[in-house]
């Protein structure tokens, strides 16, 4: 009796992980918000908090009026808006990345490069992951050679694999959807309660990453009561479901706790609060199905069989069809009511990315068949063709050019023009060489050193080759069920984990709430460094307090300090924030902000602190002694005035003085 091989989910997972590094973009951000997890990420790996540092710099690519990525709390602190799933996944990958920065000699910038890099591996390995659950997940529906079709065109023919190399959390998103289906299969095949549990946490995970993942909540719970047995059997799921899912939501409660002061507030509270969700618009679904920019079935075409195979299978597979379904129109619905439903500037319909795994696995049905595999490959070549720029070309720099040459953002312009499609944009681009992203030949040019990167090619063709001689090896295949098969970790190891798993969420629970205990307790002006000044202006603005780094500069050096301020009120306007630096009665040099704190002062939550850090060069050939510091507010459009204190003066002057030596 010959014994049937076949390709485990360990080996496509190795082959992914390998390609993924292979297409690298060497630790370039390609957004703001990219940029702004990152330093989060940073700050934890640094001080132990997420909260930035006030003088934190956005990156130059922020040049639309747009909500940006950064908020302040009402303590007085910067956070970025997300919340903190996807930068505490993204610790240990930057911790080994710190550690091996300092054995390898090299410069600061050095170092930076390295820690960038560790943290782009996580989207790199989140897909790795991705395709391995698909994988298992669709050869326990429909055997192994479905399988390895649906995981391949999966990766290559769709943007699940150029999210692959992009910072973004999609990526992370899609591996948590996957395993919360696959545990919930796993368990109704096996009758273990482990599988309920990690598909709570993975659900709640994905909530902890992004809250808008809410959403696809009651389409999981929809898929756990369908396959579980009616009565005490599926109480018992739910409640086990319930616990791994109470977990990480009641972290990311705690994290906004912490930020804000209020659980249910997270750091979209701004955005809700002056745009807000709308009802589901028909263009916007339009836009996200079908446009040339943004279009699901164009960038994902494989998902036109997909949908084919899914209707096919209703008798077969009716549980993963209703779940499945109704987690997509949800993922719709509310995206088509965000007033950011396209994603912004991204590579096709960011926001439905972590749909793809969980759509694509209706290619089962397809590929069972000679005339489906026809189909599957035609589709498949025409995804893989849109996918090519989408791997190789920096999107942010397409839009960037457009928004230099013809005014166009990300609107409808751009969107369904089929001139204006990033598809032919970037397939253009690549053509001509401009702003390509892949860096695997080319590491040491984006700051990384040569041991760590030589290190990094080997790892990435062993795991490539590796896993493609794994598959191979194995390629005696079937189109025939079975059950998945989750044996790589023994039972005794699986429930350690599941008990060690849940002993960390506890103590990230207490940490994130004990912090915003203390957080919410400590007053502005303690030993940081900061000086109360509770100077009011009228208007209901107030000037909280300062604090600088040093107060003796030299000609032609930076002298930083930072202003916390409070508006009591909304204020109708948009001040300006001066400091003047003034000797003998004269301004001699000085400092503004048009929008203090990043945001125009109308933008701001009344009783809230927001630092304002300032930065300031001291002209070279400056006579040296001591200048007074003087801070005040103005109307800039239109021209106005400057906005006088309670008492009626002109500003206040701080209670410290700058002293220039010579």
């Amino acid at each position: 009796m010959q014994i049937r091989k076949e390709p485990g989910p360990w080996a496509v997972g190795a082959f992914t992980l390998g390609l993924m590094m292979l297409l690298t973009g060497g630790g370039v951000f390609f957004s703001i918000d990219a940029w702004a997890t990152f330093q989060t990420a940073s700050a934890l790996l640094e001080t132990g908090s997420p909260a930035l540092p006030p003088s934190v710099k956005l990156l130059e690519t922020n040049t639309l009026h747009l909500p940006g990525p950064l908020i302040a709390s009402p303590h007085g602190a910067l956070y970025a808006k997300y919340n903190l799933g996807h930068p505490l996944l993204a610790l240990p990958l930057m911790k080994a990345a710190h550690r091996l920065a300092h054995w390898i000699p090299g410069d600061s910038l050095a170092d930076a490069a390295v820690l960038r890099l560790g943290f782009v591996m996580l989207p790199a390995i989140a897909t790795a992951c991705g395709a391995a659950l698909l994988y298992a997940l669709a050869r326990s529906m429909w055997g192994a050679a479905p399988a390895l079709w649906i995981s391949a065109l999966w990766l290559l023919a769709t943007p699940a694999g150029p999210y692959g190399k992009f910072p973004y959390s999609e990526a992370i998103l899609a591996a948590l959807w996957l395993l919360a289906y696959a545990s919930i299969f796993w368990s109704s095949q096996r009758s273990t309660s482990a599988g309920w549990f990690l598909s709570g946490l993975a659900s709640g995970w994905a909530i902890f990453v992004r809250e808008a993942s809410a959403a696809g909540l009651p389409a999981v719970i929809l898929y756990l009561c369908l396959r579980t047995p009616s009565g005490r059997a599926r109480l018992q799921a739910a409640a086990i479901y319930g616990l791994g899912l109470s977990l990480p939501v009641m972290a990311a409660a705690g994290y906004n706790f912490w930020r804000f002061g209020v659980p249910l507030q997270t750091g979209y509270y701004a955005e809700l609060q002056r745009i807000g969700l709308s009802l589901p618009s028909a263009l916007h679904l339009y836009a996200l199905l079908v446009s040339p920019g943004k279009g699901l079935l164009l960038y994902a075409s494989p998902l036109l069989a997909a949908i084919g195979g899914w209707a096919s299978a209703w008798r077969v597979h009716r549980s993963e069809i209703l779940a499945i379904g109704f987690h997509a129109l949800s993922f719709l619905l509310l995206y088509s009511s965000w007033y950011s439903w396209h994603g912004g500037w991204s590579w096709g319909p960011r926001f439905l990315v972590p749909l793809l795994p969980l759509l694509m696995i209706g290619l089962g049905k397809i590929v069972l068949t000679q005339r489906g595999r026809k189909i599957a490959c035609l589709l498949g070549g025409l995804g893989f063709l849109i996918q090519i720029p989408g791997f190789a070309v920096d999107f942010q720099e397409y839009y960037m050019d457009l928004l230099k040459e013809r005014g166009a953002t990300y609107e409808e312009d751009l969107i369904f023009q089929p001139s204006l499609s990033p598809i032919p944009g970037e397939w253009w681009m690549l053509l001509r060489g401009e702003h390509l992203t892949l860096a695997f030949l080319s590491l040491e040019r984006h700051g990384i050193p040569a041991p760590v990167a030589w290190g990094y090619r080997v790892a990435a063709l062993i795991l490539l080759l590796g896993g493609a001689a794994w598959i191979a090896g194995g390629m005696r295949l079937s189109g025939k069920p079975h059950r998945l098969q989750w044996n790589m970790l023994p039972p005794g190891l699986l429930r350690a984990g599941i008990g060690g798993i849940i002993l960390l969420m506890v103590g990230l629970n207490g940490w994130l709430w004990w912090n915003g205990v203390v957080q919410h307790q400590q007053p502005i002006c303690d030993d940081h460094g900061r000086q109360c000044l509770r100077a009011r202006f009228t208007g209901g603005i107030e000037l909280v307090a300062f604090s600088s780094a040093g107060r003796t500069v030299r000609p032609g050096e930076r002298f930083r300090m930072i202003l916390w301020w409070r508006a009591g009120r909304p204020v109708p306007e948009p001040y300006s924030v001066y400091v003047h630096f003034v000797r003998n009665g004269e301004l001699v040099f000085q400092d503004d902000h048009e929008h203090p704190a990043f945001l125009p002062f109308p933008e701001w939550t009344p009783g809230w602190i927001y630092p304002d850090p300032h930065e300031v060069q001291v002209p070279q050939g400056i006579s040296p002694g001591e200048y007074i510091i003087r801070v005040g507010l103005y109307r800039r459009h239109p021209p106005g005035g400057r906005i006088p204190t309670q008492d009626g003066r002109d500003g206040i002057e701080l209670p410290v003085t700058l002293w220039i030596s010579p």
